[in-house]
């Protein structure tokens, strides 16, 4: 008995969902959406004053010049002695005189003052000796007297003389020969005209 009752009971139970779920439309618990009217508050911005532009006064950096250094006089020591108007005195003199090889030269100069004298000697190539002797002062100027020692010596050349062998004149001209021309021959062979046909 009371197993047909539960099966009783569930069988109502189904079929009163089953009901439910097909007889009863769904309802939201909210009604459909309805935004509120857009109404934004009137732009309306703060008239703009800018501050009263007051640069400040130009006061510009004194002046400074590039340095510069001060001025020195070039050093000069206290023992310094000045010989630009004193006159000048010196002498010298070297000379060379080798017998193997021949060489002979030398000079020799002596001044007191404005007044100088000397001379020297060279070789020369033909064997001589030059001298040379000198004097120079402010008034007569530079004054040379030259002069030889030896005798110039020439080697002979021992090489065959030229044969020299002139033509023989002739008052009579030579005969006269054209140039050389060639005979003429064609590049192609003789012409033969094409026969015409009626």
């Amino acid at each position: 008995m009371s197993a047909k009752i539960l099966c009783c009971i569930a069988l109502l139970g189904v079929v009163s969902a089953d009901t439910l779920y097909r007889g009863t439309p769904y309802q939201p618990p909210y009604g459909p959406y309805k935004p509120a009217p857009y109404s934004p508050a009137p732009y309306s911005p703060a008239p703009y004053k800018p501050a009263p532009y007051k640069p400040a006064p130009y006061k510009p950096a004194p002046y400074k010049p590039a340095y510069k250094p001060a001025y020195k006089p070039a050093y000069k020591p206290e023992h310094y002695d000045d010989y630009s108007d004193k006159p000048t005195a010196y002498a010298f003199g070297y000379a060379v005189n080798d017998h193997y090889t021949g060489t002979n030269f030398g000079h020799q100069e002596e001044r007191d003052g404005y007044a100088t004298k000397g001379s020297y000697k060279v070789n020369l190539p033909d064997g001589r000796v030059q001298i040379v002797n000198y004097v120079a002062d402010d008034y007569n100027g530079f004054n040379a007297e030259v002069t030889y020692e030896g005798e110039a010596y020439h080697e002979p050349s021992y090489g065959p003389k030229p044969a020299y062998h002139p033509q023989p004149y002739s008052s009579k001209p030579a005969p006269y020969k054209p140039p050389y021309t060639p005979p003429y021959k064609p590049v192609y062979g003789s012409y033969k005209p094409v026969p015409a046909y009626p």
